[in-house]
């Protein structure tokens, strides 16, 4: 015998009394998880912004002794031209 189109077949089940005590754990497991893997991210980008910071400081500092060198260079050719004349 089938059931009547259009009409739903009424299903019981029962469910573990400490369902809702586990489901509660799994979420603030799954919580400290995704808190951590997030702590993990940001100490990572804080490493990597570090990391650029100090390269572009030697960056900055070799850039400023080319600078000094190349004056320098300049000013002393520019007196040997001028003796020179």
């Amino acid at each position: 015998m089938s059931p009547e189109p259009g009409r739903a077949k009424r299903v019981s089940i029962t469910l573990p009394p400490d369902l809702y005590e586990r489901l509660a754990a799994l979420a603030e497991a799954d919580r400290r998880s995704v808190a951590s893997w997030a702590a993990v991210q940001l100490e990572l980008a804080v490493i990597e912004a570090e990391e650029k910071l100090r390269q572009g400081r030697n960056l900055k500092e070799r850039l400023a002794d080319e600078s000094e060198r190349f004056t320098a260079w300049y000013r002393d050719d520019s007196l040997a031209q001028r003796t020179v004349s």
